[in-house]
């Protein structure tokens, strides 16, 4: 019989507390600020998912950005290098060589016109 009247009195006081202005008032504001606020809660995790969508490009352009120094560092300083990049990128050529280019055409412009 204590222990039913010790949940009976607690249950009064949590219901007293409940009840408080402070409480009403407190909770009331909680729920403008999470859910009708300019800046709710929403708005922050779409902001703070953007924040991180730009540190991972930041991070990116800027692995990118080491790894076109390094190349363009070793195209200044070293020749086999450079010849190689002219090679493949302009078609360059030794005085003795022939290049043939091959162009291969997408299937679908072929099937387009053969109908």
């Amino acid at each position: 019989m204590f222990v039913f009247s010790i949940v009976i009195t607690t249950m009064k006081f949590s219901y007293k507390i409940f009840w408080n202005r402070y409480v009403l008032i407190f909770l009331a504001f909680a729920v403008w600020i999470i859910f009708f606020d300019q800046n709710n809660l929403f708005h922050h995790i779409k902001l703070r998912s953007e924040v991180k969508k730009a540190e991972k490009q930041k991070q990116f352009y800027l692995d990118e950005l080491r790894k076109d120094s390094i190349f363009l560092d070793q195209l200044e300083n070293d020749p086999a290098v450079k010849e190689k990049f002219a090679r493949e990128h302009y078609l360059m050529k030794r005085d003795d060589e022939v290049v043939f280019s091959i162009i291969r055409e997408d299937t679908t412009d072929c099937n387009l016109e053969n109908k």
